[in-house]
C-alpha cells in the first residue's frame, strides 16, 4: 500500500482514539449534580411522599425538608 495512505490512516486512528478517550473521561469523572441533576417536578413529587412517609414526627420532617432543599438546590427544569 502506498506509505502517505498509510500514515494518514494512522493519524486518524490516533486522532479516534484520543477523542473518545477524552470524551470518556468527561462522561466518566464529570460531578454526579452535572450528570444526575433531577427535575424540580421530582423533587415536588419526593417532599411529598416523604411527608407522608413521616406520620407527624418533627424530626423526620426536618430531615425530608432537608433533602428537599438540597434537590431543589440541584434540579433543573424539565
Amino acid at each position: 500500500m502506498n506509505t502517505t495512505f498509510l500514515r494518514a490512516l494512522r493519524r486518524f486512528l490516533a486522532c479516534a482514539v484520543v477523542i473518545t478517550a477524552v470524551l470518556a473521561a468527561v462522561v466518566l469523572f464529570a460531578p454526579e449534580e452535572a450528570v444526575a441533576a433531577p427535575c424540580c417536578d421530582a423533587c415536588d413529587l419526593r417532599l411529598t411522599t416523604c411527608l407522608a412517609g413521616c406520620g407527624g414526627l418533627p424530626t423526620c420532617e426536618d430531615h425530608c425538608f432537608t433533602r428537599a432543599e438540597t434537590c431543589f438546590n440541584n434540579c433543573i427544569e424539565c
